[in-house]
């Protein structure tokens, strides 16, 4: 994880871009964030089939029908604990095996806006 850069979802570099480049490198991916609404990211997510680690917090703007999706997923391996007082963290950790190949620690919450239109 030698590569560390400062990522704004500025019109040069989004989240979301940086997400999906180390999402398609990992066999493994932990997330923490309070909301979770970005549909399009879990989906990308669930058909990579690999083991997901996630946190979440249980008040809006996290989508439940977004969590029944991610709790009925077969393909991969998901362990999902819930946080029904508010947290502020959002940390994205992608691993292979076993080994950190990079982190995303910053504002950016598993949202639509958190991954490319606000300024995180």
């Amino acid at each position: 994880m030698d590569d560390k850069s400062i990522v704004t979802n500025s019109d040069v570099e989004r989240v979301e871009k940086v997400f999906n480049k180390y999402l398609i490198s990992c066999d493994e991916l932990w997330i923490a964030s309070p909301f979770f609404s970005n549909s399009d990211l879990l989906i990308k997510i669930i058909n990579r089939s690999i083991s997901v680690k996630v946190l979440v917090g249980l008040q809006y703007p996290t989508s439940p029908s977004l969590l029944r999706s991610l709790l009925k997923n077969r393909k991969a391996l998901i362990v999902t604990k819930f946080y029904d007082a508010r947290f502020h963290s959002k940390v994205y950790i992608f691993l292979k095996n076993r080994i950190p190949l990079a982190a995303l620690v910053g504002s950016s919450n598993f949202t639509e806006g958190g991954m490319s239109t606000n300024i995180e």
